[in-house]
């Protein structure tokens, strides 16, 4: 039946969609580790003591934006799932302390994908990944980091914008009376 061969070749379509972006952020995680091997150690975060986790995430945010544009040898992010894999492997580099995990199912009355969580000392950081810097982004990427704080009872977000094309970037805070956390939005400027 036709019905049934078009439905065949959807399923192994997105089967093969999801295996390469699974590769791609593979390889962009030990790409990046790889190249912060060869990199002076001023790289390697300075763990603070009494610093937020929010904040230090935050911090190594922008370190990893600088280091990136700096180093135009390691991977291009040119998808999400690199730049979750390159972002995964540049935390879990230079904070070793740190527990970063990607793709994350938040299990609630609906599975909630989560690109990435960063955990230390019982404490969470929700990551929601968007590349590019358009406001209609920002949005979209807000309603599902409150969507995913809320569901993991997380008491931090951070909504990061990405784009290859920037150097500077701003943190703003986002106030949303319906809960408590503390989210912040990590954006190039404009």
């Amino acid at each position: 039946n036709e019905d049934e061969a078009f439905l065949a070749i959807i399923s192994v379509s997105a089967f093969t969609k999801l295996l390469i972006d699974q590769i791609a952020e593979q390889l962009a995680f030990s790409a990046t580790q790889t190249e912060l091997q060869s990199v002076a150690p001023e790289t390697k975060a300075n763990q603070q003591s009494g610093i937020s986790l929010l904040d230090e995430v935050l911090a190594l945010f922008s370190k990893f934006v600088r280091f990136y544009a700096s180093h135009k040898s390691a991977v291009p992010i040119e998808s999400e799932a690199q730049l979750m894999g390159a972002l995964s492997g540049f935390l879990s580099t230079v904070a070793p302390k740190l527990t970063v995990s990607t793709v994350r199912i938040i299990r609630k009355e609906k599975p909630y994908y989560v690109d990435m969580i960063v955990e230390r000392d019982g404490e969470q950081v929700i990551v929601e990944l968007k590349r590019g810097k358009h406001d209609g982004l920002v949005q979209q990427g807000l309603d599902q980091l409150l969507t995913y704080v809320s569901a993991a009872q997380a008491g931090n977000g951070v909504l990061f914008l990405y784009s290859s094309d920037a150097v500077d970037y701003l943190t703003e805070s986002y106030d949303d009376p319906t809960q408590a956390a503390k989210i912040r939005i990590f954006r190039p400027k404009r």
